[in-house]
């Protein structure tokens, strides 16, 4: 486990005479000698971005707006994405990937200037068959398009405007084949160097370099976790940047850190809708949904403007220049200086509003041994908030930042107590978690050993009850091996056959990890130390929407159970209907996050999970800033949205009583939706209780 980060703060501030006392902020960012290489900047403007809607739209209208360069780094692109989408239920509902990099490259949003597009996706062939994040990368051949098919990937991606269109009368099968073959063209395009300014490169992980990197945690891992890390290791940045090298006048260039892939599935709105025609049909996705359209996602991007562009430049430049490409379309190895105490003067030209710092972090794998800055920050975050923290991830997997958290608790009561401060004087530390199920049932027992340590293990009640009797007839095996052993020990002192003892009985590593992390406490209890003796007060939740409209979408089905009911009332069949239409008023958002805020005082969001993966082996990049403005919006919006504006669920000032209030109302919030979502009646916001019924032996971590 990394510590946190020892800074030596050097400043000198003035004591007032007539108090004797002064004050101070916590510092927030990682600035010890290893920091060298990712430096804190001052002079930006950042902007904060909810859900894929705004900030798609925004980063098509910057696509618009360039005049020089487009850099892209992702881990996946569907180039049939549209980014932005008008109320249609059919492909393309606006403008894709493919449409607005196309007429970027040949000059049409910029007065017949061409602007050079360099995109880096993560590719690797088997993971490619598992998640498709370049569907139809594989595909394409590298031949140059005709003039034909030219004309034919232009109508293929012309928006269909109306629900009324030509497009409405297609099959299913029809109108996945027109998506694929625009994808297909598009690479083509692409992939042959046809177009001088539009220049695609990809990377696979690197299994040495990860391999060098996960050997400094200590978090245990199964082989076939180690494994599946070095082998199938990704760069899961999402970086772009636009016209960083345009120094004139009138420039203003951009970049942005995201959450959100370049693939369609990260489209939609923040009112999180159960259905949303616009976020596209079901095969549509990387991940096909048997639902009449893809699910509701929860992810978020920042805008940067200023000095941070540099280090995006710099994670760009440098990854460009070392990943491989088709033999054409490669284009040129870029050639870019990044003094990193003299950002160029151009980039802050522009800036609006008062002056943000900001600091771009990384995981990234090397053989030389990488950086592993970004787990660094958790865990000085962890050691630095007093009021609270709020982490919302999609894999909050990580039992050892948990420990850490913990830990720093404990001492800092320790500190408290050890100077005289009254339990009233020591202000709780409230940890707010918002998760969702695990995407696999493999992922179950790390994210079970996570919520264990917080008193939460029943959100995952059938595996603490496989694990419990586990433990318990391990208990029981060993207190007869136990009673065996002084048997046989006073029948045959010497040890000698024909007495052999058999072996000692064994805990699963699942089971042993699940004890080391509470395993043989009630939840409440470990929830209950947690407060008195840390001050640490926890809440786990999940998102999920409802069907306001399930009185008409249920129509037909509810005509049947009331069928049902007369001619079989109380029947099984029944039951099972009036379940199951229940169960349909209900969706998960699937929460793609990667945020953390702590006290209003310092964010941090990007690509980074909260697991080991994320941690070490896979290619991460994240935005940290100690803007106290920035970081108390980006709360209030969330944490509104979220409840769906119940009373202070914003948090006031995230503060003492005020944090108090906010964080009693959101359990009761809660508490209230997991009633209301067993009767299938409305819920208030999104909030409801984190609940997976699954169970796993086999970790993935």
């Amino acid at each position: 486990m990394s510590k946190a980060t020892q800074t030596r703060v050097t400043n000198k501030l003035p004591l007032p005479l007539d108090t004797r006392r002064t004050q101070s902020s916590r510092q927030w960012f990682l600035e010890a000698k290893e920091d060298a290489h990712s430096p804190v900047f001052h002079h930006n403007t950042l902007r904060c971005f909810i859900a894929g809607e705004e900030a798609f739209r925004h980063i098509a209208a910057s696509i618009q707006r360039a005049r020089k360069s487009i850099e892209i780094v992702c881990w996946g692109f569907d180039p049939a994405m549209e980014l932005v989408r008008d109320p249609s239920h059919h492909w393309p509902r606006g403008d894709t990937w493919a449409s607005l990099l196309h007429g970027a490259a040949v000059g049409r949003w910029s007065d017949g200037q061409p602007v050079q597009v360099r995109i880096l996706s993560w590719f690797d062939a088997l993971g490619e068959m598992a998640v498709s994040n370049m569907p139809g990368y594989v595909d394409a051949p590298m031949t140059p398009l005709s003039a034909a098919q030219q004309a034919r990937l232009a109508a293929l991606l012309e928006p269909v405007r109306t629900p009324g269109a030509a497009a409405a009368t297609l099959s299913t099968a029809e109108k996945r084949q027109r998506r694929e073959e625009a994808n297909r063209l598009w690479y083509t395009l692409a992939k042959s160097g046809q177009l001088d300014n539009l220049s695609l490169r990809v990377r696979h992980g690197d299994a040495p370099a990860i391999q060098r990197l996960l050997s400094a945690q200590s978090m245990q891992l199964t082989l076939a976790e180690r494994l599946g890390m070095e082998r199938l290791g990704t760069y899961h940045q999402k970086t772009i940047l636009i016209d960083y090298d345009d120094t004139r006048d009138s420039a203003r260039p951009r970049g942005y850190v995201m959450g959100l892939n370049s693939v369609t599935d990260y489209w939609d709105t923040r009112a999180h809708l159960h259905t949303d025609p616009r976020r596209g049909e079901g095969w549509e996705g990387a991940v096909p949904d048997a639902a009449p359209n893809l699910k509701p996602y929860q992810d978020y991007a920042c805008l940067i403007e200023g000095q941070a562009l540099m280090m995006v430049s710099k994670n760009f430049t440098e990854a460009w220049n070392a990943a491989s490409g088709p033999p054409k379309g490669k284009g040129r190895d870029l050639v870019r200086s990044h003094a990193l105490n003299a950002p160029p003067p151009h980039l802050t030209h522009h800036l609006s509003g008062p002056r943000q710092s900001a600091q771009i972090l990384r995981t990234q794998p090397a053989r030389d041994g990488g950086e592993n800055s970004i787990e660094r920050l958790y865990h000085h975050v962890a050691g630095s908030a007093r009021h609270y923290l709020y982490i919302e991830n999609q894999y909050f997997q990580h039992a050892g930042w948990v420990n850490h958290l913990k830990h720093q608790r404990k001492a800092y009561v320790a500190m408290h107590r050890k100077v005289g401060s009254q339990a009233a004087d020591i202000p709780h530390l409230h940890l707010m978690v918002v998760t969702p199920t695990p995407e696999r049932k493999q992922m179950v027992p790390r994210t079970h050993d996570a919520l264990k340590e917080l008193g939460h293990g029943n959100s995952m009640p059938r595996q603490s009850d496989m694990l419990d009797a586990e433990i318990k007839r391990y208990k029981q095996d060993k207190a007869r091996h136990e009673q065996m052993r002084e048997q046989l020990q006073t029948l045959n002192p010497q040890g000698t056959p024909p007495y052999v003892l058999p072996p000692e009985p064994q805990l699963s590593d699942v089971a042993r990890t699940y004890l080391e992390a509470g395993g043989d406490q009630q939840d409440q209890d470990i929830r209950f130390a947690l407060q008195d003796e840390m001050g640490l007060r926890t809440l786990v939740a999940s998102l999920w929407t409802f069907d306001a409209n399930y009185i008409e979408t249920q129509r037909e089905g509810r005509a049947q159970l009331r069928d049902l009911e007369r001619q079989q009332k109380g029947s099984a069949s029944a039951k099972a209907l009036r379940d199951r239409l229940r169960d349909q008023r209900y969706r998960e958002i699937y929460i793609h996050s990667k945020l953390m805020i702590a006290d209003d005082s310092v964010f941090t969001l990007g690509s980074a999970n909260l697991n080991v993966r994320s941690f070490a082996a896979d290619g991460e990049l994240n935005v940290v800033s100690d803007c106290p403005d920035t970081s108390e919006r980006l709360r209030r919006q969330v944490w509104a949205m979220h409840s769906g504006g119940a009373e202070f669920c914003e948090g006031g000032t995230a503060r003492f009583a005020d944090m108090t209030k906010a964080f009693d109302r959101w359990q009761r919030l809660i508490d209230a939706n997991g009633k209301a979502k067993i009767d299938g009646k409305p819920i208030t916001g999104f909030l409801v209780p984190m609940l997976d019924e699954r169970t796993s032996r086999f970790r993935l971590g």
